[in-house]
């Protein structure tokens, strides 16, 4: 009989994020990846077919104004020899948003890494490495992760737009894009899950065994494809706790937050203004509190739950829900009245 598999890794994984909070420090800034899931490029895909645009609104504008040509150094350098003072102060503002993206960047990946190696820090039962431990790891391991984790974004954005081009060109002619489209949904929706999961166990076989690149997505493509119901099982319950989460910030928001908002409306036309500044400041400090504690609190348990899953999937007699419910049927469909 093999284990119960879920409960395990859903069970450790709430136990750890609530009993280590300060491992939330890493899931608000790795929850920048996206904590709906692998189910989110099927949200986007639709939306975008529904809206008819093939591109994201970024994409489109640098596909119609590429962000340098050679009006655009003409210009640079008119402005450097006419107003050298003001161009300084554009460029310096500039490089402050390139370096905050930058900075961004690395602290995404560094959480990411950080989680990974906390979750099994605790599974193995030893103590949650401090957050500068979890510096120095993301400091060693952030350019393989940081190279994993684009080179995915660059297959899922490319099969994403494949994807809705279709899924628009069957809106504006059914014969022939509509069975394009359902040949392309039939093909590319399970190399979407597919690239996802690959991508994402490579990451964690990156930190947690400190092989090559190669290596590592070798790992990962035969670990996903021994366990691949597994994982979209896992999946699809992380979804549902996202709804869920999400419900949960939609009901605290009614019930606290726009109460205050209403309420500092109401003073603020009776004319106490500064009655009316103190409601809409504590709404809004609510409004934030709660965002980033669920936030935080949905990317810790997130990709708690998928190290665990990871750690969790090296053990042998795991089954999939779906093949424990059969062989039960089974079972039960084959066994002998004296054995039931």
């Amino acid at each position: 009989m093999s284990k119960p598999l879920y409960r395990i890794v859903l069970r450790d994984a709430w136990r750890t994020t609530w009993r280590h909070r300060r491992l939330w420090v890493w899931g608000l800034f790795a929850g920048l990846l996206g904590n709906a899931g692998e189910y989110q490029f099927l949200i986007t895909a639709t939306d975008r077919i529904v809206s008819r645009q093939p591109f994201s609104d970024w994409a489109t504008a640098l596909l119609q104004t590429p962000p340098v040509s050679g009006r655009t150094l003409k210009g640079l350098w008119l402005a450097i020899t006419t107003e050298p003072f003001s161009t300084l102060v554009i460029l310096t503002i500039g490089l402050v948003i390139i370096g905050t993206a930058v900075l961004f960047v690395w602290l995404t990946m560094t959480s990411v890494i950080a989680l990974i190696k906390g979750a099994a820090a605790v599974a193995a039962g030893d103590n949650v490495p401090p957050l500068a431990e979890g510096v120095a790891a993301g400091h060693k391991l952030f350019g393989p992760v940081l190279v994993l984790y684009l080179f995915g974004k660059l297959l899922l954005w490319f099969l994403l737009t494949l994807l809705v081009l279709l899924g628009v060109l069957s809106l504006y002619d059914i014969f022939i894009g509509f069975p394009l489209f359902l040949v392309a949904f039939v093909l590319v929706v399970p190399a979407l899950f597919t690239v996802s999961f690959v991508i994402r166990y490579a990451i964690m076989a990156t930190v947690l065994r400190a092989g090559s690149l190669l290596e590592s997505i070798d790992w990962a493509i035969t670990l996903f494809r021994q366990h691949w119901l597994i994982t979209v099982e896992l999946a699809f319950l992380l979804f549902v706790v996202n709804v869920a989460v999400g419900i949960a910030l939609v009901s605290l928001v009614s019930l606290f937050v726009i109460p205050l908002f209403i309420g500092a409306f109401a003073v603020w036309q009776l004319g106490f203004a500064t009655w009316a500044a103190l409601l809409m400041g504590l709404a809004i400090f609510l409004f934030l509190v709660f965002l980033l504690s669920l936030g935080s609190a949905l990317g810790t348990f997130q990709w708690i739950a998928w190290t665990n899953l990871y750690l969790q999937l090296h053990e042998r007699g795991h089954l999939s829900k779906l093949a424990r419910f059969f062989n039960a049927v089974v079972v039960r469909k084959t066994a002998t009245p004296r054995q039931r």
